[in-house]
């Protein structure tokens, strides 16, 4: 899209922002390009398909392989170009080495600004032989039924889409996380229903990567299930990640097949805080043997690579500190497992005679609460992508009468498991007067 048309089409989007909140604030000027930077080749082209003997297989480009990736989350999108390069072709050498073969992310989660997944990250993971699951946010606090809210969304994944879908180093569509949890069970059916008209876009457009929608353990699956029933269409490409933390994944996974999905299962977070640097990597470790084992789930990807990242809690859950070195043994542990692992390698695995998981004594509180949000006088705005497209900022906010968010429902298999990845108590620091991050801005007025 040219300069002038992108500049004219975040001129209708800031409008679409004023419609919704009844305030205007205009976008600051486009910073340069990240890179010049278009797809060399052909894209990837991932599918799954039944395996001989049960499960699925996960495909890219023909090729069977194991979804092997890490939680992705330094902050690199405000250093220099070239300097932000540097530090991917560090870490990718260091996760191709490990026997990682996809990285996943998050543009915007829980409140904190992600790293920027754009053309630099692409292209430097495919130098690399990495794969990126590609996301986009939606927010939790979002009004789905309403209807230009949709349509701003659906828009932001137009062009989201268009821009990126012939990388080589796309797998899937990372399309939202954790929403559910974060939200009131009442918002849920207008939040599916929206996700679902999200997901047909991404499928219509890009028809060779398949979507993926990350969430707390199983617990809203059944919702899920529900919904794609009432539709009359199960979106066999649509797969489903399920993040688990602190405790034995085994339960979750032996139950997967009950739902009645007939798809396969990723693990898109998994971690453990170990009550000792030795108990926290034999607990990655424990969970990755179980992963594993199950024909039905494709793979999975430990939460986080570095301590360095925007949520306080990535201090507990990093691999690598600032400068990518381990801080532990976990990393190595795991590295080993992958690099020996192949293809088949859950066939004559027996989940019960893995290293018994230990979980940790003091595990963090959960659920803890997201960080402080504006609720009355909200402004929208927007901001510009590396290639200058402009992100709409699509989220309206509770109405400052409404009550506190309902308590989360338990999972719904059998045992109960606590919420995914604990969040960082704001409680002793103020409110900020503006959230930022690179798709919206909300400020109290």
């Amino acid at each position: 899209m040219a300069g002038r048309e992108r500049r004219g089409r975040a001129i209708v989007v800031a409008a679409l922002g004023a419609l919704l909140t009844g305030a205007l604030v205009w976008p600051a000027a486009a910073a340069a390009d990240v890179a010049e930077l278009v797809p060399d080749g052909a894209p990837s082209l991932v599918t799954v398909e039944p395996a001989q003997g049960g499960g699925f297989r996960y495909l890219v480009d023909g090729q069977p392989s194991v979804f092997i990736g890490v939680g992705y989350n330094p902050i690199y999108r405000y250093l220099p170009d070239g300097e932000r390069e540097s530090n991917y072709r560090r870490d990718f050498a260091m996760l191709r080495d490990a026997g990682v073969n996809i990285i996943t992310g998050w543009d915007e989660d829980k409140g904190y600004e992600q790293d920027a997944f754009d053309e630099l990250t692409l292209t430097v993971a495919d130098q690399h032989g990495l794969g990126v699951v590609m996301p986009m946010y939606l927010p939790p606090e979002g009004d789905y039924e309403n209807p230009a809210l949709v349509d701003a969304l659906l828009d932001s994944a137009r062009e989201r889409i268009e821009q990126f879908k012939d990388f080589h180093a796309v797998r899937m569509w990372g399309l939202g996380n954790e929403v559910l949890w974060e939200m009131p069970p009442e918002q849920h059916p207008a939040f599916i229903r929206a996700y679902l008209q999200l997901a047909d876009l991404f499928h219509e457009l890009d028809p060779n990567h398949p979507v993926v929608y990350r969430e707390a353990e199983d617990r809203f699956v059944p919702e899920i299930v529900q919904a794609l029933r009432d539709t009359g269409d199960m979106r066999p490409w649509l797969l489903y990640g399920t993040n688990i933390y602190n405790h034995d994944v085994r339960p979750i996974l032996s139950h997967w097949p009950e739902y009645g999905l007939d798809r396969p299962l990723i693990v898109s977070e998994f971690g453990t805080q170990g009550d000792t640097p030795d108990q926290r990597a034999q607990g990655y470790l424990a969970m990755w043997r179980s992963i594993r084992c199950y024909p039905y789930v494709l793979g999975g990807a430990p939460y986080a690579w570095t301590t360095a990242g925007p949520e306080p809690t990535d201090k507990i859950w990093g691999l690598m500190d600032a400068q990518s070195r381990p801080v532990d043994g976990t990393f190595g542990l795991l590295s080993a497992a992958w690099r020996a692992d192949t293809v088949d390698g859950a066939s004559g695995c027996q989940p019960a005679a893995q290293p018994e998981f230990v979980p940790p004594s003091s595990p963090l509180p959960q659920p803890r609460a997201p960080a402080p949000r504006p609720t009355v006088g909200v402004a929208l705005s927007l901001s510009v992508g590396s290639a200058g497209q402009a992100k709409p900022s699509v989220a309206t906010l509770p109405s400052p009468t409404a009550g506190p968010q309902s308590q989360k429902p338990a999972s719904s298999s059998p045992a109960a498991h606590p919420p995914a990845r604990p969040r960082p108590s704001p409680v002793g620091t103020p409110p900020p007067i503006c959230r930022v991050n690179h798709s919206l801005r909300v400020c109290r007025h």
